[in-house]
């Protein structure tokens, strides 16, 4: 059914998974096709390169097959495909800044909202050499939490949005603490906390791990892009570790189906 392109055969399965599983959902008859992959979103470092990979498979053969599935019905797919993560799926097909909803009980995603991030605002991520599997990350996640830590979390993660909803970055100093699943997973991303910190110092609004890692991303003026980069790049390089450093913008379009 699917034909890899050469140096790709390690990503068959997440393909053809993919592909069977649109199938299904639109109810259509998928005709065989080869496939390239390639990018620079560095794998199993919390950047979301499944989701990438998954919902461009997905977006891909729904243009082929004549558009069955609206774009809802393919970020729920996507989410299901990915371990029923929509604030992934959402991000890539949607663009912007997405808040999911999700059902309580099964955690598929149910619906949600977007706005747009001006472009002058600046996501530096770090990236260590080392990488951070995401079934490792969820195993040394305690199964109960304080009650305090859950309180302020919930409130960290509330005034973020508010503040990005707002357009007041310069609030977000000092206002952004994870209680939840930072602490714990420290010793599977060593060095990511004093690389944060490095980033704050060098005047980054604030930071935090993206997904379960191994990236660490602080959020800053273009101005402040490249000391900021440096900062956090140093913090790993005097622990002993490599890492490459990336200035990102957001991109409000989401994806598209390019035909040439």
């Amino acid at each position: 059914m699917v034909e890899a392109g050469e140096g790709y055969t390690g990503t068959r399965e997440m393909v053809e998974e993919a592909a069977l599983s649109f199938a299904q959902a639109a109810a259509v008859d998928i005709p065989g096709f080869d496939f390239e992959i390639w990018g620079e979103v560095p794998i199993a470092r919390g950047l979301g390169s499944s989701a990438t990979l998954r919902a461009g498979v997905v977006a891909a053969l729904n243009h082929l097959t004549g558009e069955p599935l609206d774009r809802r019905a393919m970020i729920g797919l996507t989410s299901r495909l990915d371990n029923n993560s929509p604030d992934n799926a959402c991000a890539a097909f949607e663009g912007g800044f997405c808040v999911a909803k999700m059902d309580p009980k099964t955690f598929a995603y149910q619906d949600h909202l977007r706005f747009e991030l001006p472009e002058d605002l600046v996501f530096v991520a770090a990236s260590p050499e080392y990488k951070v599997m995401t079934e490792d990350a969820r195993r040394v996640l305690p199964k109960m939490l304080p009650f305090r830590d859950v309180v302020t979390s919930a409130n960290s993660l509330a005034y973020l949005v508010a503040v990005l909803v707002s357009g007041e970055f310069e609030r977000l100093k000092d206002a952004v603490h994870d209680c939840i699943h930072q602490p714990y997973r420290e010793h599977l991303n060593p060095f990511g906390h004093e690389s944060i910190e490095a980033g704050c110092h060098s005047g980054a609004y604030a930071g935090w791990l993206s997904g379960s890692g191994s990236t660490v991303i602080c959020l800053c003026a273009p101005s402040k892009a490249q000391a900021v980069s440096e900062a956090m790049q140093q913090a790993y390089r005097v622990s002993g570790v490599g890492s490459r450093a990336y200035r990102l913008f957001a991109d409000n379009r989401g994806v598209r189906v390019d035909d040439e």
